[in-house]
This record gives C-alpha cells, structure tokens and sequence, in this order.
C-alpha cells in the first residue's frame, strides 16, 4: 500500500495517544499500558502488519473503558479523530446502498423537508463520504483540533506529567519492516507510584535519539 497523507494523519493520532497515555493520568493504569504494549507498540506481523491500530478506530472499546482524569476534552478529541479515521478500515458503500441513498437524496430535494435531510445525512455513503473528504487534506484534522482547544478553560493548566506505569530502560520499539530510534529512560518506580517526570536531556547516541527523564 502506498504511503500518503492519511497515513502521516493517522500516525499523527497514535503519537498524540501515546504520549497522552505515557505522561497523562488515566482512569485505569494497567489497561493503558497493555494498550501501548498490544496495540501502539505491538511486534512486527509480516509486511503488512496486524489489525490491532484498525479494530481501535472502529470499535474505540479503549476509549470508553479508560479516561483521562481531569481532561474530558481530550477524551472527545481523540475519539473525534478515531472516528474519523476509521474511515480507512471499513468496507465502501455498495452499488445497492448508493442506489438507496441516492433515492433518498433526490426525495429530500423534491421536499426540502428536514426531516428527510436529516434522513440522508444519516445514510452509510453520505457519512462514509464526508469522512474521506475530511482526510483528503489536513483541514478536517486541524479543524477538530482547532474547535477541541478553542475554550481553554476546559483544559488542565500546565499538568504535570505523570508516569502512570513501568517501561523498560532504552528500549527498542520494533515496527513492521522497520525499528525506531528514539529510546526513553526513565528512573525506577517504587512499587506501584507514580512520579513526575521531568525532561532533562536530550541525547544523540549511535543507536539513535536518547530522551532522559528525571
């Protein structure tokens, strides 16, 4: 499959998600770290991966079952763009469901009823239809963006960052038919507290790119 836009806005979605999730406390810790571990950060599946990213953009089961603690807004946002892009993964309208869509639009028009509008707005093809025009360019990602953060008052002031669970000193997240080359290190953990992470340096190795936390 060739790489485009979508792609580089889906990938945009997981690093949001997987920092959230890294420095942000959540409702539920450990479902948050097996989320990292099974589906952002899984082992390779052959060449063209596995189905773990798709079945959490169409079902978003994750997103319902933990939260953000303080942070609704980013809750809605992230299922906004999951929603959105799990456009991608779904089978297209059939020639039949075109057909009856496309009675109904002409129906609508002939009435100019809202009712019949709203009708329409709610078949499959008009709804699968708007989403992949919202990916054709980055404007309907950078709108959900945009309209998430326009009350900044529904928005934490300057949280800390939070490690919500362990993660393994320097190591290497293998992708499929590629490996990363950022490392993180992070201090231990006593047990099962949490502690406020502070960046302090950031370090150019042969291996890659070393971020330190305090």
């Amino acid at each position: 499959m060739q790489h485009d836009l979508k792609n580089d806005l889906e990938s945009s979605v997981y690093v949001l998600l997987w920092v959230a999730l890294a420095c942000s406390p959540v409702s539920n810790p450990n479902q948050a770290a097996m989320f990292l571990r099974n589906t952002l950060d899984h082992q390779p599946c052959g060449p063209t991966g596995d189905y773990s990213k798709a079945h959490f953009l169409i079902t978003r089961t994750f997103l319902r079952k933990v939260k953000f603690l303080g942070c609704p807004a980013l809750d809605e946002l992230i299922d906004e763009l999951a929603y959105l892009l799990s456009v991608r993964y779904v089978t297209p309208p059939t020639i039949s469901q075109r057909n009856a869509a496309t009675e109904i639009l002409l129906l609508t028009q002939r009435n100019d009823n809202s009712i019949f509008w709203d009708v329409y707005h709610d078949t499959f093809p008009f709804k699968f239809d708007q989403q992949m025009a919202q990916l054709a360019d980055h404007e309907g990602v950078i709108k959900l963006f945009n309209d998430a953060l326009s009350d900044h008052l529904i928005w934490p002031n300057d949280p800390p960052a939070k490690q919500d669970f362990d993660r393994l000193l320097h190591q290497r997240v293998v992708k499929t038919g590629w490996s990363t080359t950022i490392f993180f290190e992070y201090p231990k953990m006593m047990g099962n507290l949490s502690q406020t992470l502070t960046p302090r340096k950031v370090e150019c190795t042969k291996s890659g790119l070393l971020l330190v936390f305090l």
